[in-house]
């Protein structure tokens, strides 16, 4: 499969669309899936135009695409790069801004059906059973969290020597001398940090996906 077909290509330009328009990287795929039909669009493919947007004259000839449906008249919108300018129609059409208030999927998708994306009024349907089916296949929110969240390796390392390891060694350091002391309870509460410093660390490290230590 080419990656222009290949959906995990597009969720992961989904998921990049999503850190810029503020709009669920799962409403994003399945709006582009339909209106590409899977990415196999003559739209997509000579105009760059992911998402059927519409040509205004305003917009100057050099992002004049081809001609429209003739039932939908006018013309689409040609751009460099299909998901720049995805970003940058939503950034630019006011009519859109209360789609990124919405925190459901459901919510978005009614909110872009409701500002006008589209004609057709079966569209936000359409939209939820996209997302639906590609739920199915396990593109979801619950995947795209997982993979925001981790956190990058030399990340959790720095952290861990910067300041987690020397806060260890300090209450090891002191824990030996309120044992020559005699005080055990001293002692044992600086035990319990020295576990929580483990523990933390550990922590780091498995969200880095590293092995615990």
């Amino acid at each position: 499969m080419s990656t222009a077909h290949d959906k995990n290509y597009w969720w992961n330009k989904a998921k990049e669309a999503s850190l810029e328009t503020g709009w669920l990287p799962t409403v994003i795929l399945a709006q582009w899936q339909l209106e590409t039909g899977d990415f196999l669009s003559a739209n997509l493919q000579v105009n760059n135009n992911i998402a059927g947007q519409t040509w205004q004259p305003y917009m100057g000839t050099e992002l004049k695409g081809t001609a429209r449906p003739a039932a939908e008249g006018g013309y689409y919108i040609k751009y460099a790069d299909p998901v720049v300018g995805y970003v940058d129609f939503i950034a630019k059409n006011g009519r859109y801004a209360g789609v990124k208030l919405q925190t459901t999927e459901e919510g978005q998708i009614k909110a872009i059906a409701a500002a006008g994306w589209a004609t057709d009024p079966e569209y936000a349907t359409k939209l939820i059973n996209v997302l639906k089916s590609n739920r199915q296949q396990g593109y979801t929110l619950q995947r795209w969290e997982d993979e925001t969240l981790k956190l990058a390796p030399g990340v959790a390392q720095t952290i861990i020597n910067t300041w987690i390891k020397p806060a260890w060694h300090e209450a090891d350091r002191a824990q030996r001398d309120v044992e020559e002391q005699g005080d055990a309870a001293a002692a044992a509460k600086l035990e319990e940090q020295k576990v929580y410093c483990n523990w933390l660390a550990n922590q780091l490290r498995a969200a880095a996906g590293l092995s615990a230590e």
